[in-house]
């Protein structure tokens, strides 16, 4: 974005959309191809943005947006994508990660089952995904264990949270110390949590 203000106001857009949205920033990627640190770039986009003008954001734009979405256009888009600029400089972004979208853990979708009693075991995500969690313990230094049971049928699983590389056993261990909290918490709120490195 920092690269091609003038010519492409679109992109401040699409920057906020993602932002606003909470969508994860890819840091990997970003370091990769700008070829400096997160924070790095990040402030760059900032700087960029805060020489911008107001007058000329509609460039591109303004064909697709009715009279009230110009006129908020005009006034915030680009103080408003500053504002989320400098929290994801400041970690809300970067720094925080779920297991559902973490490229360093891989959890259970269909999960293997335990018996809970006659013709009781869970074996869709479906059914396991609203469960209340009972319990979350370390198998070993790469796997967590999740054990759920259904509320509406009695059902019960062991769901795993798996690293896939060094990065993923810290997440593993950031995991286990916040694990006590997600006792009767869902399933799948826990995939989705946002934790803090």
């Amino acid at each position: 974005m920092y690269e091609r203000m003038g010519a492409a106001n679109r992109d401040i857009y699409d920057v906020w959309f993602f932002l606003n949205n909470d969508w994860p920033i890819n840091k990997e990627i970003v370091e990769k191809r700008a070829e400096m640190s997160f924070k790095d770039f990040l402030q760059k986009c900032i700087e960029a943005l805060e020489k911008l003008s107001d007058r000329g954001i509609l460039a591109g734009m303004g064909e697709l947006l009715d009279e009230k979405q110009k006129a908020w256009v005009r006034i915030n888009l680009r103080k408003d994508t500053i504002f989320l600029l400098k929290a994801a400089a400041l970690d809300r972004y970067s720094e925080v990660f779920t297991i559902n979208s973490s490229r360093n853990l891989k959890y259970t979708k269909a999960p293997g089952h335990t018996f809970s009693g006659a013709d009781k075991l869970i074996t869709s995500y479906s059914d396991v995904k609203n469960a209340p969690i009972q319990e979350i313990k370390r198998q070993n230094n790469e796997t967590l264990v999740v054990r759920v049971i259904s509320d509406t049928t009695g059902h019960e699983a062991n769901c795993y949270i798996r690293s896939l590389n060094d990065e993923g056993i810290k997440e593993l261990s950031i995991v286990i110390e916040n694990a006590a909290g997600f006792n009767g918490q869902t399933y799948d709120g826990f995939l989705n949590h946002k934790f803090k490195k």
